[in-house]
């Protein structure tokens, strides 16, 4: 019974989403991941597009399809997406103009028997049936040779990158790097688990803003374990943007843009917008800005932030919206920072009366 529950739920969730992706569903895999058009303005941050792709973007999933993962594509996949929409043209179009062949065939030996009772005429028009049968066969042998092709270019392509991988691992002690930063991770996020009990248990908030610049944070919080889906519409899944927008809607009741650069761009124009190093401290609930200005996480007040990411904790398992302790440590320097409450201000929204004056400093 749970297994037939299970599965009645999974296939509504793949209805959801086909759904909501189909638009961009460009009808072709890579490495068994289907590829869609990214309608989402690519990121400007050299370092983090330098092996992505920003005209599309792929489904990925964890946990036996369950939690989909969906990622923008990396460079070596948007060349075999771009040789696999050139392959699917090709076998379109010489499938439909062997179908059109057929067709107009089909339909001369239909004329032929209604009004003809030459069997000289009949027999041709049998005949040109049959070779536009057979044209159609050839067509379609001639895509499934094109894909297997194609599959065999990508299964060589991913022996070389394994390939390189390892030994890019070999002489430069990248897997090192790399347990190391995740034990750091773990380590910060065990620290800041523990003070958040001491300050529960002493009585203690745990961020340094007020009022409802605070809430804002509040509301994300609320969003927890979220489905982190790029472009989603923050029902059954959200992005960083939407997140970051919805709970300053949650909080002020207004509506503000969800892009990263267009969260910039108004922040700037009404003077809520900091640069790294002016001096500005982000308080919970004010948006900090990572990545040049692809990524957009809800400062905690004590260097932490709840934010929607691409993957799970410390960089592994499906995204979501999740909680971690450091913002530097997940993401580098940041770009800057959003004065979340005199953001919302220029929209609209109003500071409650004993609301600390910080929240409206420029």
């Amino acid at each position: 019974m749970a297994t037939a529950i299970g599965l009645a739920g999974k296939a509504l969730l793949d209805y959801r989403y086909k759904e909501a992706t189909k638009g961009t569903d460009l009808g072709v895999d890579v490495n068994g991941l289907r590829a869609h058009k990214n309608l989402n303005a690519p990121g400007t941050n050299e370092a983090y597009m330098a092996n992505k792709d920003g005209r599309y973007w792929v489904e990925d999933s964890a946990f036996f399809g369950l939690i989909k993962n969906d990622r923008l594509a990396t460079k070596d996949e948007g060349a075999q997406i771009d040789a696999a929409i050139k392959a699917k043209e090709a076998a379109d179009a010489a499938k439909k103009k062997a179908e059109e062949e057929q067709a107009k065939m089909e339909q001369e030996i239909e004329n032929a028997k209604n009004g003809l009772t030459n069997n000289e005429a009949i027999n041709k028009a049998n005949e040109e049936a049959g070779k536009a049968a057979k044209a159609q066969e050839a067509a379609a042998k001639k895509a499934e040779q094109a894909a297997e092709k194609l599959a065999s270019s990508v299964e060589r392509l991913n022996e070389l990158i394994r390939s390189l991988t390892l030994q890019s691992l070999e002489i430069d002690g990248s897997q090192y790097e790399i347990d190391k930063l995740n034990a750091k991770n773990q380590y910060e996020t065990n620290n800041k688990n523990i003070r958040d009990i001491i300050r529960s248990a002493a009585g203690l908030n745990g961020g340094g803003g007020t009022g409802e610049a605070s809430s804002v944070l509040a509301a994300a919080n609320a969003q927890l374990g979220k489905k982190y889906v790029l472009g989603a519409e923050g029902d059954w899944a959200t992005d960083c943007g939407k997140l970051f927008a919805d709970s300053i809607r949650e909080s002020f009741g207004v509506s503000t843009p969800r892009y990263v650069p267009d969260i910039m761009r108004d922040a700037r124009a009404v003077g809520a917008w900091h640069d790294v190093g002016d001096g500005y401290v982000p308080k919970a609930g004010d948006g900090v800005v990572v990545l040049g200005d692809n990524h957009v996480v809800i400062a905690d007040g004590n260097g932490g932030y709840t934010g929607a990411n691409s993957h799970g904790p410390g960089g592994r398992g499906p995204g979501q919206v999740l909680q971690s302790s450091s913002i530097e440590g997940d993401f580098g320097t940041a770009t800057g920072y959003v004065d979340t409450a005199l953001y919302a201000r220029a929209y609209g929204g109003s500071v409650p009366t004993g609301a600390s004056n910080d929240a409206l400093k420029c």
